[in-house]
């Protein structure tokens, strides 16, 4: 934690985490990336059980899709802050407004015949979140992303 902690005094990681209406998050992903690079072990146990209680305010299509956007888009600026030599590779996987045109659609036609519109609003976020962090790592902005963001109202 007290590395974490130096990282985020010395402004190398950017990530805030929740605050205000924002769903952004990754410090959690840093302070396990950080720990991992000090040698520490990480891992899953699958008899660990958590109760956790979501209050009726985040049981909601609205909140889910913020949600999944939220976590999106801040994934990339976190691995890229904790792990600078990923952000080349970042930077080249960017898609291209042509290419994001086309999965959405794609997407949007996927969904449609299945009649399951509501995942279709979930997928999107999370699609545009990711999409989002790429432009994010590169300090660019999209024009088209933010257009959907907007209109689907993600932040």
């Amino acid at each position: 934690m007290e590395r974490y902690y130096s990282e985020v005094k010395s402004g190398s990681f950017s990530s805030t985490g929740r605050q205000g209406k924002s769903l952004s998050s990754g410090e959690d992903n840093q302070i396990v990336w950080e720990a991992i690079k000090m040698g520490c072990a990480a891992g899953i146990s699958p008899s660990l059980v958590i109760t956790h209680l979501i209050p009726a305010r985040k049981s909601n299509l609205d909140y889910v899709k913020r949600l999944n956007f939220g976590t999106a888009s801040s994934f990339l600026p976190c691995l890229a802050d904790s792990f600078p030599e990923v952000k080349p590779w970042i930077l080249a996987a960017t898609p291209s407004s042509l290419s994001i045109v086309r999965s959405v659609i794609k997407k949007t036609i996927q969904y449609s015949i299945k009649i399951e519109l509501r995942m279709l609003i979930i997928d999107l976020a999370n699609y545009l979140g990711g999409v989002s962090s790429h432009y994010q790592v590169a300090q660019k902005s999209n024009s088209i992303v933010n257009l959907m963001v907007q209109q689907l109202k993600l932040r």
